[in-house]
Order: C-alpha cells, then sequence, then structure tokens
C-alpha cells in the first residue's frame, strides 16, 4: 500500500517543526500497517505531504498544526483513519484511530 497526501496549515512556525521524513510505528496495527513513513514538505508557500505504508502512498486530509499537535485523517483500504500526534524535536508520539479501535503510534525523524 502506498500513501500519498497533501495538506495546508496556517502556522508557518508550526508547520517548519515537522518538515522532513519521519518514521513510525504502530506496534498493535495489523501487520503490513506496522511501519512507515510520514514525509512533510514546503511547496509553494504551502505545507504538502503524503504518508507512505509499504509501496503505496495515501492523501492525507484535514491537517491542523496546532503547536506541538498536528491532527489529520487519511483513507487506508477504504477505511477512515484518523492520526492524532505530538511532535517533539526529532519525535513524535500519539494515537490512530479507525473502525476497530485507538492505537499508539510512536516515530522519529530521519
Amino acid at each position: 500500500m502506498l500513501v500519498l497526501a497533501s495538506f495546508t496549515t496556517t502556522s508557518n512556525s508550526n508547520a517548519k517543526k515537522i518538515l522532513g521524513t519521519w518514521s513510525y510505528e504502530v506496534p498493535d496495527a495489523p501487520y503490513d500497517y506496522q511501519e512507515g513513513d510520514l514525509i512533510f514538505e514546503k511547496a509553494d508557500g504551502e505545507l504538502n505531504g503524503y504518508a507512505k505504508i509499504g509501496g503505496y502512498k495515501t492523501e492525507v486530509d484535514n491537517l491542523v498544526v496546532d503547536g506541538k499537535n498536528v491532527t489529520f485523517s487519511m483513507y487506508v483500504e477504504e477505511t477512515e483513519v484518523e492520526f492524532d500526534l505530538e511532535f517533539d524535536k526529532k519525535s513524535f508520539k500519539g494515537t490512530v484511530s479507525y473502525v476497530e479501535g485507538t492505537l499508539d503510534i510512536s516515530g522519529s525523524k530521519k
């Protein structure tokens, strides 16, 4: 599965803090979805990005950057998945919620 996304946020200083590639782990997710990358980039003055899971990309929607907190959603195999993350310099932690429940997620900057 490959994940591609595009998003915009209004806070430039907060958005700068999440720019780059972040690897993540969701240990309790189904095997194929336990690891991947979130990539945040700035292009044409807007924050853009995507998530990669295996060889797939998926769009990210409803991105909100509020201080250290970042929330967004995406569809994985037609299922909406909501991310609620807290970034701290070179790492993040939070939760991923979908129809079957809520799982812990953590990651670090590559």
